[in-house]
């Protein structure tokens, strides 16, 4: 993994360099990174050859930046959280737009009739197999990494990226860069070197996984960094690569069969990091970050008699007390309750957000007296709209079972 690595901070010791290239990797987020540093630093140069400190270069997408651009530039990459960047790619492909990776697979007919066919958003269920069976292909398989590497990575291994904007956690990592840039020497608005506070971190991702959000500053917490749930991305360094490629590497070997990011089980997570430094952390809502249980600890929902009601609902009360055991043991969280171990299934697949902030306000009360950290998952992102104000009309219905019964 180490030759994953942008150059040493001995680079520093240096003449500064004035000037900014943002190196562009197609569908992770350029369009946003180009309307930050126009703000940030002015309009874009017409060229790199023309490039001066009042305005940002670019290269075109998919080009390689290396050893000479970055003796001149202070240079900016992106990358993206894998399975975000191939739905990107499969929307935009869907919506007729882009280069498709299908052009370079032995079946490309085959490959372009996987994509979405009811827009706008492409989500209907024959959407959701056409995006699975498109990821089945080879050629899609390995684009995310190829455009990475065509990008970035020199013949040798090396990359000559100063600073990397991460799309899931966008504004903490452009600052971070921008911060960069002008303590070496370059230009920003006032406004992007100043120190910057976050009071509640939200991070987002199309699929279900670990999210990014900005990271906790707090001086107990830095030490402790991490994405909101698991700790390899968010422990990303100035330059470390290593987690792309692990998630890469997971994500192929993932698919075509699913696409979901599991949590890890080495505990380097923050609810387990921040208990290990005295906090009480918490956990509700729902998981599905990776299997909570080997069938020998759950019940079995497939196999169960789901007409009879009263039995379901006393399975869902086991599975989700043992659910709460294994969030405490194997991911290291010294509270939990309230959990759906993930999608809500039938017979009792209705939302019910008020089940999840009960044990939120519970949690609360009980640690008000102490620092703490509270995982909060709702169900609600999941689903079409018409059905939540349905669903919301079964208060009676939990992760849990039936409640009151």
């Amino acid at each position: 993994m180490s030759s994953l690595r942008a150059l040493p901070h001995s680079r520093w010791s240096e003449p500064p360099r004035k000037l900014l290239l943002y190196n562009h990797n197609p569908k992770a987020g350029g369009g946003s990174v180009y309307a930050a540093l126009d703000l940030a630093i002015g309009q874009r140069c017409s060229s790199v050859l023309n490039a001066t400190p009042d305005c940002w270069a670019t290269v075109h997408e998919e080009c390689f930046s290396g050893r000479e651009e970055q003796a001149q530039f202070f240079v900016l990459g992106s990358v993206r959280e894998p399975c975000d960047h191939y739905l990107s790619l499969w929307a935009f492909g869907s919506a007729g737009r882009g280069v498709s990776p299908c052009n370079q697979d032995k079946e490309a007919s085959l490959c372009k009739e996987q994509y979405g066919k009811d827009p706008p958003y492409f989500n209907s269920s024959a959407d959701v197999n056409r995006f699975h069976r498109w990821m089945g292909f080879p050629s899609v398989q390995g684009e995310v990494a190829h455009r990475f590497m065509n990008s970035y990575v020199d013949a040798e291994g090396e990359t000559f990226v100063d600073c990397w904007v991460v799309t899931d956690r966008f504004l903490d990592s452009l600052f971070r860069c921008l911060r960069m840039f002008a303590s070496q020497g370059g230009r920003t608005q006032h406004f992007t070197t100043c120190d910057l506070g976050f009071g509640r971190n939200f991070g987002f991702a199309g699929c279900c996984q670990p999210s990014y959000p900005p990271p906790p500053t707090h001086p107990a917490q830095e030490k402790v960094a991490l994405n909101l749930e698991q700790g390899r991305g968010g422990g990303m360094t100035e330059g470390d690569m290593a987690p792309l490629a692990i998630a890469l590497s997971a994500v192929v070997k993932a698919m075509p069969n699913q696409f979901n990011v599991p949590l890890e089980h080495d505990r380097s997570n923050t609810g387990a990091l921040l208990a290990d430094a005295g906090y009480a952390t918490g956990f509700t809502g729902k998981f599905h970050v990776g299997p909570l249980w080997t069938q020998e600890q759950l019940l079995e929902y497939s196999s169960a008699n789901h007409s009879d009601r009263l039995g379901m609902s006393n399975l869902f009360c086991r599975n989700e007390l043992t659910a709460r055991e294994i969030i405490r043991r194997t991911y290291g969280f010294t509270w939990a309750k309230h959990v759906y171990d993930q999608n809500m299934r039938q017979p009792f697949a209705e939302h019910n957000p008020d089940w999840t902030l009960a044990a939120a306000h519970e949690f609360l009360e009980a640690h008000q007296q102490q620092a703490f950290y509270l995982h909060v998952c709702t169900t609600l992102m999941h689903g079409t709209p018409g059905s939540w104000a349905r669903a919301l009309d079964f208060p009676a219905v939990s992760g849990e079972g039936l409640l009151g019964w």
